[in-house]
């Protein structure tokens, strides 16, 4: 047995205590502490009344992964990770702490059941719960953030020069692809559907959009009619469809395609299966076989889907995130 070969798979068994280490990095706001000079594991200890101890081991971790560097005892922040855990940064995406403590901590464990059923006992996207919601809704925030630039400026060559156009937003969340492109043009409108909790939040978060009466959103079922929906030029999907299966997918397809203008488009963003030795994205299907009742779908797959219903692929955005933006329209 070579020596190297097991320190490599304890540190592989061992893995959850360096992502705890993180998350609670972030939980604590210890990043940003160490970004305004609290520099030392005694200055963080003693002006944030933290245990010392506990303090120096995260720290060593936080070093040890890259996200610290350090220098005669002071610890700075790592420029390869620094757009993503500071507050300051329009990257951010911190909030993920919250996602892994109240949702992904309680899911891993029933991975055990899932192998063995075939079911995991829980859907989050048929979950009510205000918390679970709560707890999902920045992470989302965060990585939407991050994608709408690329969004927008894809939309600014075309439609954005265009006047009075509609989009629903299915699955809303807080709307921030669709408040992005209202923003641009002062005649657009939109309608985000999404459940009674989650609107709750979205109406919060564009507050001033909604007050223009230019964003309107209503709790619904995406499965089911909504008969105060009119025809609209574009309707937005992101991170919605890996929580269905293949049937459930064409379903929900068939049944919002009534809403869309004829030269409309559909705006899928999602986290595709494209490379196989790219394990975060397997890590991502995962997640998601356990959230509902579907998983990441391969870029092929997606596409039999929309063909099944009568839409082609006309396009795709580039984006800087893990996920990945299609533009389908109904067939010519």
């Amino acid at each position: 047995m070579e020596q190297t070969d097991y320190h490599d798979f304890l540190m592989a068994t061992w893995k959850p205590a360096e992502t705890e280490a993180i998350l609670t990095a972030l939980e604590l706001g210890i990043f940003d502490s160490i970004d305004a000079g609290l520099h030392t594991a005694e200055t963080l200890s003693k002006e944030q009344d933290y245990h010392l101890p506990t303090i120096k081991r995260i720290l060593l971790i936080l070093k040890n992964t890259e996200f610290l560097t350090e220098q005669a005892g002071n610890y700075f922040i790592s420029a390869r990770y620094s757009p993503y855990i500071l507050k300051n940064s329009p990257l951010y995406n911190g909030e993920i702490w919250l996602l892994h403590q109240q949702l992904s901590r309680n899911l891993f464990g029933h991975l055990t059941e899932m192998a063995k059923t075939g079911k995991s006992g829980i859907n989050v996207f048929a979950e009510k719960d205000t918390q679970v919601w709560e707890s999902v809704m920045p992470f989302l925030d965060s990585l939407a953030k991050i994608s709408a630039e690329n969004i927008v400026s894809y939309f600014k060559q075309n439609l954005l020069k265009k006047d009075n156009l509609n989009i629903l937003d299915l699955g809303c969340g807080t709307g921030v692809y669709t408040a992005s492109l209202l923003v641009e043009n002062a005649t657009w409108h939109g309608i985000g559907i999404d459940n009674d909790k989650v609107i709750e939040i979205a109406k919060d978060k564009n507050k001033d959009l909604v007050e223009q009466d230019r964003f309107h959103f209503q709790s619904g079922d995406i499965f089911e009619d909504l008969p105060a929906v009119p025809k609209v030029d574009m309707i937005i999907l992101s991170n919605v469809i890996h929580g269905y299966n293949y049937q459930e997918t064409i379903d929900l397809i068939k049944n919002i395609s009534r809403y869309l203008k004829p030269d409309g488009l559909i705006v899928v963003n999602e986290f595709l299966l494209t490379n196989p030795s790219d394990n975060l994205q397997s890590m991502f299907d995962l997640f998601f076989s356990l959230v509902g009742t579907g998983s990441s779908f391969t870029d092929s797959q997606l596409l039999e889907i929309f063909g099944a219903v009568g839409f082609d692929k006309v396009d795709e955005i580039d984006l800087k995130g893990p996920s990945t933006v299609y533009l389908f329209s109904k067939n010519s």
